[in-house]
């Protein structure tokens, strides 16, 4: 959990098999990384869809699907260009076009920028959509379930495959077949085409995850452990890291071990991907630690953390090294070990570093334009608490009268009005506020965007949202920018 300045300013967003060790019997195990996709046997498929009756619906021309987007990142710099940024996409999956749902998506999206705001993602900066694609009804597939059911969702999720000797014989395996995962990507461009990662959140109480190596999709419940799948599923995604945890499976002679936490290499003499002091015995053990005599009178936790060449990884019980006794890539309710950690560092710094501005006046933002798709732009829900530009106090003037802030947001192609939106106490979203184009008249394909200017009374303890949908387009994508003034005073939204 972070300190609440920071919550509040994330808020502004808006937004191989293997048995469990014994250690991972004690509480949730670690979703595994899906890194190699078998070709699926037609037998299989045909079995599997006879015992499905769910089919898989036709998402790809984003009808009916909302698009939110997040112009700040999680390193609280301002919104940048993709190359620079490292770009995610959450989709929604199994969450009903309910009140209930849609709060309960754009909360867990909140949370998950939150998790993902910390150490050592916290260098790298983010840009970040989110689609919520409406599902008939709540949950997922549990096939594996006595007896087995099925929910009607866009992307046809299910815990575990129960076919026949199927590798995902593992009710923790939140699975997406093919054509689902294509389906999901799909989603995910109504949004952008430049992403590096999309985000399948599902709503579910069952505790499971899954990476799609190659594919850049994870998937994550949004039950009990959800922000430590998250994590996990993002150590694979963002740094290539492997599952640390063991499995009852011998490790194949040959099989090849590139990622960068784990190693098949115990040679001291030889070139390891790691450095393991001197005094360490290789492989690593508590016992034979123990046995040293600079080590005997250590703590079992500080044993543990000392950088060694632990057995047992990637499912298989020997042959393959992990650099700690633990790891959040051995067991997902950990933190990272020091070898992780420096690998996500090192992505970071390649890919996203973020130098922090101070202050954010107008912040700019990209979108892919889909013509009759919502866009939803939350945003900070103090908005009496931000910062003045130019200065570092807080722009909040008591006035007389009622607090009004003025939200001037464009240019926006193809858009005749922008709502000002907010939930009342049932969770229905209601408008408070609206602007029109102006000039009246209708846009065009080549209508190159209107500015809007919307002002509105802010109400203690209302949460705001920018709500807008264009209803043609004159090029695939469009930037605008977002200003908002309080009281008059224009204030910097970080």
């Amino acid at each position: 959990m972070i300190v609440p300045l920071i919550a509040a300013l994330l808020l502004q967003a808006g937004l191989v098999p293997a048995s469990p060790t014994p250690e991972q019997a004690q509480g949730p195990a670690s979703p595994v990384s899906q890194t190699e996709q078998a070709p699926e046997d037609p037998a299989q498929q045909t079995e599997q869809a006879a015992s499905n009756p769910t089919p898989t619906q036709d998402i790809s021309a984003c009808a009916g699907s909302v698009v939110y987007v997040y112009p700040q990142t999680y390193s609280l710099d301002s919104w940048g260009p993709s190359l620079h940024r490292y770009t995610i996409v959450f989709v929604a999956e199994g969450f009903t076009d309910s009140a209930k749902d849609i709060l309960l998506y754009e909360q867990k999206v909140v949370e998950a920028i939150d998790y993902l705001s910390n150490a050592p993602f916290a260098r790298c900066a983010f840009n970040v959509y989110s689609v919520r694609l409406k599902s008939n009804e709540s949950g997922s597939d549990h096939p594996m379930d006595c007896p087995p059911t099925y929910k009607d969702t866009p992307l046809n999720s299910q815990f575990g495959d129960s076919t026949p000797g199927s590798e995902n014989h593992d009710e923790r395996f939140l699975l997406l077949d093919v054509h689902d995962r294509a389906a999901a990507q799909a989603a995910a461009s109504c949004a952008t085409d430049n992403y590096d990662q999309v985000v399948v959140l599902v709503n579910d109480p069952a505790y499971g995850g899954m990476h799609y190596s190659h594919e850049g999709l994870v998937t994550v419940s949004i039950g009990q452990g959800f922000e430590n799948v998250l994590i996990h599923e993002m150590g694979h995604a963002f740094a290539a890291l492997g599952d640390e945890y063991s499995g009852d499976l011998p490790y194949p002679q040959g099989w090849m071990i590139d990622e960068p936490n784990l190693t098949t290499v115990i040679q001291r003499d030889q070139p390891t991907k790691w450095r393991v002091d001197a005094l360490v015995p290789i492989p690593t053990d508590l016992n034979k630690l123990r046995a040293v005599t600079a080590f005997a009178n250590l703590p079992e936790c500080d044993l543990k953390a000392m950088l060694g060449l632990w057995e047992g990884a990637a499912g298989f019980q020997n042959s393959v090294y992990r650099p700690e006794f633990t790891c959040r890539m051995r067991d997902a309710r950990k933190v990272f070990c020091k070898v992780c950690t420096k690998c996500i560092a090192t992505i970071a710094k390649a890919k996203c570093d973020s130098r922090p501005t101070l202050f954010v006046p107008a912040l700019g933002a990209a979108l892919k334009c889909m013509a009759g798709v919502l866009v939803r732009i939350p945003l900070p829900p103090c908005l009496k608490c931000l910062t003045a530009v130019g200065s570092n106090e807080i722009a909040g003037v008591e006035l007389s009268g009622p607090d009004m802030a003025r939200i001037d947001i464009g240019p926006l192609p193809g858009v005749e009005k922008v709502h000002i939106t907010t939930v009342d106490a049932e969770g229905q979203s209601i408008v408070v506020a609206t602007a029109e184009r102006s000039p009246a008249g209708p846009s065009s394909l080549e209508d190159p965007g209107a500015m809007f200017s919307v002002t509105f009374e802010i109400e203690p303890g209302a949460h705001y949202t920018i709500e807008f949908c264009p209803a043609s387009c004159a090029a695939s994508d469009f930037a605008f920018s977002v200003r908002l003034f309080v009281n008059g005073e224009e204030v910097g939204l970080l």
